[in-house]
């Protein structure tokens, strides 16, 4: 396998604003990641080019919660699919 892309640079940022400030280069095509399966290389016989050059890592933002806010239910960014699935909330 064989992956479409060359990564320059990985970010791991501290906080929220350093991420955001990461992502708002003007030299920057990055791509934002929570845990990196959707970078994997892809199967062989599909090709796909992705234009990112750097990859900026948000899974220790403390950014993956569901709760419940007066009539809405709040899911943030970095909120597996599967915390989803198997929430009480919904």
């Amino acid at each position: 396998m064989s992956a479409y892309f060359q990564v320059k640079a990985y970010h791991r940022p501290q906080d929220l604003s350093q991420a955001l400030e990461l992502l708002s280069g003007s030299e920057t095509i990055a791509r934002v990641i929570a845990g990196g399966t959707d970078i994997q290389p892809r199967r062989d016989g599909v090709k796909k080019f992705d234009l990112y050059n750097q990859l900026v890592d948000i899974s220790n933002l403390d950014i993956d919660y569901l709760k419940e806010d007066r009539n809405h239910i709040r899911i943030c960014a970095a909120t597996p699919k599967n915390s989803i699935g198997t929430s009480a909330l919904l």
